[in-house]
C-alpha cells in the first residue's frame, strides 16, 4: 500500500514538473518532450540527486544536495546546471539566477551571509557586465563590472554622503570622474590608481571653483604649478557655443553631471511705474522654463535677484527654488534697437521632493531676448 502511494506521489510531481517546464522558455520546453523520470539517485560523484532524469542524468528539474551540506534547486540539461536555479551555500549564501554549464551567468542576484547583496549580470560566475552591489554598511556601488572587479563607468555612493562617479579600472578610480566629499567639497579631474592625479577643479561647499593640481593623491599649491596648471585647464576645457536666446550649464548637485541647456524663446516685458521701472526676462523652452524679475531696472549693470522674484524649471522638472540666504546675479551687458543682453548665475537652487532635497548649479549663463516671445512655426 505504502509503495502504491509512493509511485502515485512520483507521478502527480512529474506532471506537475512537466506542466512547468512547459511555461518556461523554448529550451526548456522543448526538454519536457523528453521521455523523463523522477527519481532520486545518488550519482556517481557523490551527490544525492533528486528530480527528472533522462538516461540516467539530470535533465528538466531537479534539487542537488552536496555532500558538505551546498544545495542546488533549478534546471539541468545533461547533468548540468542550466536556465533558472537557486544555489545555497552552506555558509550562508545564496544565490538565484541564470546558470550556463553549471558557471553563474546571465541576470541574477547574490546574496551574501555578511549582508551584502550584488544584483547584475554575471559571466562564468563572476560578477561582470552592469550590476549594483550594496554593502550591509549601507555603500553601495553601481556600475561597470569584470571578473569581479569594478571596471569602466561606475558610481560609489558611502553611507556618510561621500560619493564618487567616474571611471574605474581593475577596481581602482583611473581616468576622470569626480569626487563629491561628506561635507560638500569636491574634485572633478582625473585620477591614477585611485588618487586624484593631475589638473582638476575644486569647488568648496558653498559653491566656489578654482583650478587645482594633484600628484598621487597630494594637493600642489605652488603658485607658478598652479597658474600653468589653470591656463592648461582654460585651454582645454569643453566649450559651448552660445548662439543666442538663453543657454546655460546646469549641473546636479548630487552626481556633479553637467550639461548644457539651449532655447530659442526667450523675451523681455517692462512695466514702468512712478518711481521704479521693472523688467522680467522669460524664457520657455522643451528644456528650460526660466522666469525672472528685475525690481528696480535701470539699465546696463549687475542686479541682485532674491527667492520671489525667480521661477525655474528644468525639463517639465517641480520648480527650483532660491534658499532663503542665497541670490541670482544677473549682469545686463547691453539694450541695442529692442534686444537686451546679459549672464548670470544661480550657485544655488533646490528641489524638495518626498522629503528630499536635490542641489543644483547654474553656471555660465547668457541671454539675448527680444520685446515679444518668438513667431511658433505653423504645424
Amino acid at each position: 500500500m505504502l509503495l502504491t502511494r509512493i509511485k502515485n506521489l512520483h507521478r502527480i510531481i512529474l506532471s506537475i514538473s512537466i506542466v512547468s517546464l512547459f511555461f518556461c522558455s523554448n529550451a526548456y520546453a522543448e526538454e519536457a518532450i523528453l521521455p523523463a523520470f523522477l527519481e532520486s539517485i545518488t550519482l556517481p560523484s557523490g551527490e544525492q540527486y533528486d528530480g527528472q532524469l533522462v538516461k540516467g542524468v539530470p535533465n528538466g528539474r531537479g534539487q542537488l544536495l552536496f555532500a558538505n551540506g551546498d544545495q542546488y534547486d533549478g534546471v539541468f540539461v545533461d547533468g548540468k546546471f542550466e536556465g533558472r536555479g537557486v544555489f545555497r551555500w552552506i555558509n550562508g549564501d545564496v544565490y538565484k539566477g541564470k546558470w550556463t554549464q553549471n558557471k553563474r551567468q546571465g541576470f541574477g542576484s547574490m546574496q551574501y551571509s555578511n549582508g551584502n547583496r550584488y544584483e547584475g549580470e554575471w559571466l562564468a560566475g563572476k560578477r561582470h557586465g552592469q550590476g549594483q552591489l550594496t554593502f550591509r554598511s549601507g555603500t553601495r556601488y553601481e556600475g561597470t563590472w569584470a571578473n569581479n572587479l569594478k571596471h569602466g563607468e561606475g558610481m560609489l555612493i558611502y553611507r556618510s554622503g561621500q560619493r564618487f562617479m567616474g571611471t574605474y579600472k581593475h577596481d581602482l578610480r583611473h581616468g576622470k570622474g569626480v569626487l563629491v566629499r561628506a561635507n560638500g567639497q569636491s574634485y572633478r579631474g582625473t585620477f591614477s590608481k585611485d588618487k586624484e592625479h593631475g589638473v582638476g577643479e575644486c569647488s568648496s561647499k558653498y559653491g566656489n571653483v578654482e583650478t587645482c593640481l594633484f600628484n598621487k593623491g597630494k594637493r600642489i599649491t605652488k603658485r607658478n604649478l598652479v597658474e600653468r596648471a589653470a591656463a592648461y585647464q582654460k585651454n582645454n576645457a569643453p566649450t559651448y557655443e552660445f548662439q543666442g536666446g538663453m543657454g546655460f550649464v546646469f549641473e546636479d548637485g548630487f552626481s556633479k553631471k553637467r550639461r548644457y541647456l539651449q532655447n530659442d524663446n526667450i523675451w523681455w516685458e517692462r512695466k514702468v511705474a512712478l518711481l521704479s521701472t521693472e523688467l522680467r526676462i522669460r524664457s520657455e523652452g522643451d528644456n528650460q522654463f526660466v522666469h525672472f524679475v528685475i525690481r528696480e531696472y535701470d539699465g546696463v549693470g549687475k542686479y541682485h535677484i532674491k527667492k520671489g522674484d525667480l521661477l525655474i524649471a528644468i525639463e517639465g522638472s517641480d520648480p527650483l527654488e532660491l534658499p532663503e540666504a542665497s541670490e541670482a546675479i544677473v549682469e545686463i551687458t547691453s539694450e541695442h534697437k529692442g534686444v537686451i543682453e546679459g549672464k548670470f548665475t544661480l550657485p544655488s537652487l533646490t528641489l524638495t521632493k518626498n522629503n528630499a532635497i536635490f542641489k543644483y548649479t547654474i553656471r555660465n549663463g547668457q541671454f539675448q531676448a527680444s520685446n515679444s516671445p518668438a513667431k511658433q512655426e505653423a504645424q
